[in-house]
C-alpha cells in the first residue's frame, strides 16, 4: 500500500466506495464496486476531484477509508474519524 485512500460517490447509484490512488500516478479509473451499478467514471487530478465526482479523502489508513464509506452509506451509526 503505497498510496492514499479516498472515499468517492458514484454518479449512477448514489453509493460511496473506497478506491486507493497511487502517488505517481495522477489520473485513474473508479469502478462502482455493486453488482447491479459496475459504473466506471475517469478520475483525473486531485484539484479536480470536486468536479466530477464527490469525494472524502485523503486517508493513509485503508481502515479509515472503510469506516468512513460504512458511515457514508447508512451501514454504521458513527463516523470514528
Amino acid at each position: 500500500m503505497s498510496g492514499t485512500f479516498y472515499v468517492f460517490k458514484c454518479r449512477r447509484c448514489g453509493r460511496w466506495g473506497v478506491k486507493e490512488l497511487r502517488v505517481d500516478i495522477l489520473h485513474g479509473t473508479y469502478t462502482c464496486k455493486y453488482d447491479n451499478c459496475r459504473k466506471t467514471s475517469k478520475i483525473k487530478k486531485q484539484s479536480e476531484f470536486g468536479l466530477a465526482m464527490k469525494s472524502q479523502g485523503p486517508y493513509d489508513k485503508p481502515g479509515d477509508a472503510s469506516k468512513v464509506c460504512l458511515y457514508l452509506n447508512g451501514l454504521r451509526w458513527k463516523k470514528d474519524v
